[in-house]
């Protein structure tokens, strides 16, 4: 065989086994990688739902201390309520202390003058009504205006528990909504990962498989040529 046809045959050898190398070096990258995207994936999805608990967690420790500062606000409400009817009491009876304390005085006076009769009485006694009822008068508006803001408080304290309650719940709905939602992400990503690593091992195959075709042809001609 002539010297350039052998060094022809040696260099298409060469380049087969090139082929070769290149084929079992992409098998090689693309197994690597698949693994690498697999163990990646597993990896998003551990964080992804590990950001979801801890976002659960702080929503639902939120709700806690929002509760609690809602229930002592609370507290405080029933008890500077309850501080206010006992100031309402004790006023109350210093009230009708006052006018009992009155009534004996204006009874020890007119007797004292020799006036003391059931009429003098029933017009004194109706003269301290009419002062008890206009003295008390501020006193039971007191209360009535402590019990309406106490209840209107209370209200707004218990709606704003129920505000609480419920954004509470539509954060941890979102939160495992939005969950779902990054773990279909990443597995849609790693599908496609795969698939391009599929289809990059198959053009590979296929090119190599048509240069080794190549070759054989070359080679099949130079050995037609040097007969």
């Amino acid at each position: 065989m002539p010297p350039l046809l052998a060094l022809e045959r040696l260099r298409l050898g060469a380049e087969r086994r090139a082929i070769g190398r290149g084929l079992e070096d992409l098998l090689q990258d693309t197994a690597l990688e698949r693994r690498y995207a697999r163990r990646d994936a597993r990896q998003q999805r551990r964080d992804i739902r590990q950001q979801a608990r801890r976002q659960i967690q702080d929503i639902r420790r939120d709700r806690r201390r929002s509760l609690r500062n809602i229930g002592w606000e609370r507290e405080d409400v029933q008890r500077e309520a309850e501080r206010g009817r006992e100031d309402f009491a004790m006023r109350l009876a210093n009230l009708i202390h006052d006018f009992q304390v009155q009534a004996r005085e204006q009874a020890q006076v007119a007797n004292a003058a020799g006036v003391l009769g059931g009429s003098t009485l029933a017009a004194s006694a109706a003269a301290r009504a009419g002062s008890f009822a206009r003295a008390r008068q501020p006193l039971d508006v007191g209360l009535a205006r402590l019990e309406e803001d106490t209840q209107t408080a209370l209200g707004r304290l218990a709606t704003q528990a129920q505000d609480v309650r419920r954004d509470a719940r539509l954060g941890v709905r979102r939160t495992r909504q939005d969950m779902r939602h990054d773990l279909r992400g990443a597995r849609t990503d790693l599908r496609r990962t795969l698939r391009d690593i599929r289809i990059r091992r198959q053009r590979g195959r296929r090119e190599a498989v048509a240069g080794r075709s190549d070759i054989a042809r070359q080679i099949a001609v130079l050995r037609a040529g040097g007969k």
